[in-house]
């Protein structure tokens, strides 16, 4: 169901707002099959927070796309994934707007 909802939004580009709970949600069930052994976590609660308000960046829709896509498959290490490339592309062009 998860997939077919990616499509439906990844055609009308991805908001940020959903693309942090997704990308919260994925991580959780990433890293539960990276450390089995675990703490049992219900991931389909997760969400990503809110944006900052101190630092803005430009978001990048397909990069975030790419982001989503590679989670599932990335690399464990220990009892964690390794963060896809492309997840460091979603957010470029950050400047601190404090002052």
């Amino acid at each position: 169901m998860r997939f077919v909802c990616l499509v439906l939004v990844g055609g009308c580009g991805l908001s940020e707002d959903a693309f942090r709970d997704e990308q919260a949600m994925l991580a959780c069930e990433r890293d539960a099959v990276c450390n089995p052994d675990g703490p049992d976590v219900d991931c389909s609660t997760r969400t990503g927070g809110p944006a900052s308000t101190i630092i803005t960046c430009r978001y990048d829709a397909e990069a975030a796309q790419a982001c989503l896509d590679a989670i599932p498959a990335a690399e464990c290490v220990g009892t964690t994934f390794v963060q896809p490339g492309a997840c460091a592309q979603v957010f470029v062009d950050c400047q601190n707007d404090a002052g």
